[in-house]
């Protein structure tokens, strides 16, 4: 049957069957059932040492001992388990979301402050440019014409611009 010390293909093939596995999983399953239906006992020997087994002593001082069978499982545990996650969940959701919105106005708060200060600075910068003189100032009409300022204008335009840096600036 064997040539050679090694096994043949065919041979573990057969040794490996879907029959020969579907026969050690039923004798297993037999002798599982069998060992869980037999029951325990208890007995004392002669020098006073308890001992336990599954078969009952030849003497008459063996008991069977009633197992205690295990507590009930939840059946609903899994399901209120998945609950409990689900709300857990549901709640870092609404905390991120909410530490997102917060995020969101801080960074359109700092804009804003950004945008506030560069028109603050735009309009002192303006301002100095009138104080120091020496330009010639003009405002565009509807036609896209100068029109030149006389000094009243100029000295208007500075105290309007005074105005709105100590109103709008810091």
């Amino acid at each position: 049957m064997m040539s050679s010390q090694y096994m043949d293909i065919s041979m573990i093939k057969k040794i490996f069957s879907r029959s020969s596995l579907i026969y050690c999983f039923i004798s297993f399953f037999i002798f599982a059932a069998h060992t869980h239906a037999a029951g325990v006992y208890k007995w004392t020997d002669e020098h006073g040492k308890v001992h336990y087994g599954d078969k009952p002593n030849d003497a008459d001082n063996s008991a069977q001992v009633k197992i205690k069978s295990a507590p009930k499982v939840d059946t609903d545990l899994r399901a209120k388990q998945l609950e409990r996650q689900k709300k857990y969940l549901n709640a870092l959701e609404l905390d991120r979301a909410a530490r997102e919105e917060a995020r969101a106005k801080k960074k359109e708060q700092r804009a804003k402050v950004a945008q506030a200060e560069q028109d603050c600075n735009r309009l002192r910068n303006e301002l100095v440019d009138y104080q120091r003189g020496g330009i010639v100032y003009y405002k565009l009409d509807a036609q896209g014409n100068r029109q030149f300022l006389s000094e009243a204008e100029i000295k208007q335009d500075i105290v309007d611009l005074q105005q709105r840096i100590k109103a709008e600036c810091r």
